[in-house]
C-alpha cells in the first residue's frame, strides 16, 4: 500500500494524507463479494459485506476491499483535493443509563447531529458496567440507516481486565459510513447475545464525526 501512495503522490504531489485515504478506499476492488453474514441463534454478529447508504461496500474483515493500484493511480491524477476537514467535537447523550439485554432488549442510546458533515469517518466512545465483553455486540447506526459491527461478539477479550471497571471503549473508529450525511440521529445499540440474568447497563456513550 506505501507504494502505491508513494506513486500517487508521484502523479500529483498536492494530495493530503486524506486524499490519499479516499482514492485508496473509493478505488478498491471488492473482495469475496459473497462474504456470508455471521448469525448466532437466528441474530446478525457480523453482517459480512454491506453496502452503505453512500453506495461504498465495506466489511469488517475486508474493509473496502483490495487496493487497486492502477485505478489509485489515475484517479489521483486528476483527483480534485478533499474541501478542509470538519470536526463535531465529542458529542455525548444526555440519556440515562439503559439496561443490557438480550437480541429482543438492547441498550440502546442515541445523539442527534446538527453540523451539515460528509462522513470520513466515525469515533463513537462507550462506558458499561457489563464485565465480560466477549458476550456483547455492540453496533452503531447511522441517520441513513447503516448499521456497522463496532464489537462482535465471542471474542478474544480478556474480561479480567475489566473486571473492576466494567467493559469500556476509550476511542475506535468506524469507516463502514464512509460519504453518507451526518447530520441526524445515530444510534448505538449494545446487546448481550447471551441472555443474561445479571443487570448490566450502558452508561455513556459519546461520538465525534470527521468528515468534510
Amino acid at each position: 500500500m506505501s507504494g502505491v501512495a508513494a506513486l500517487m503522490l508521484g502523479v500529483n504531489p498536492g494530495l493530503s494524507a486524506r486524499d490519499v485515504k479516499y482514492i485508496l478506499a473509493t478505488t478498491a476492488r471488492q473482495v469475496d463479494p459473497q462474504q456470508p453474514r455471521a448469525t448466532y441463534q437466528g441474530s446478525v454478529i457480523d453482517p459480512g459485506c454491506i453496502t452503505n447508504a453512500a453506495g461504498h461496500r465495506f466489511s469488517n474483515w475486508y474493509g473496502f476491499g483490495l487496493v487497486d493500484g492502477a485505478e489509485a493511480v489515475y484517479k489521483a491524477g486528476y483527483f480534485t483535493p478533499l474541501p478542509p476537514v470538519r470536526d463535531s467535537r465529542w458529542i455525548a447523550s444526555t440519556a440515562a443509563p439503559s439496561q443490557i439485554g438480550g437480541p429482543a432488549r438492547p441498550a440502546k442510546q442515541r445523539i442527534r447531529i446538527t453540523q451539515e458533515i460528509k462522513v470520513e469517518g466515525v469515533q463513537p466512545s462507550l462506558a458499561t458496567s457489563h464485565r465480560n465483553p466477549t458476550d456483547l455486540r455492540v453496533v452503531l447506526e447511522s441517520p441513513s440507516g447503516t448499521r456497522s459491527y463496532v464489537l462482535t461478539p465471542f471474542s478474544a477479550l480478556d474480561a479480567s481486565a475489566y473486571a473492576k471497571t466494567g467493559f469500556y471503549i476509550d476511542l475506535t473508529s468506524s469507516n463502514a459510513f464512509l460519504d453518507e450525511k451526518a447530520q441526524g440521529v445515530w444510534t448505538l445499540e449494545v446487546t448481550d447475545m447471551t441472555e443474561p440474568a445479571i443487570t448490566a447497563a450502558l452508561q455513556d456513550f459519546k461520538l465525534r464525526i470527521l468528515g468534510h
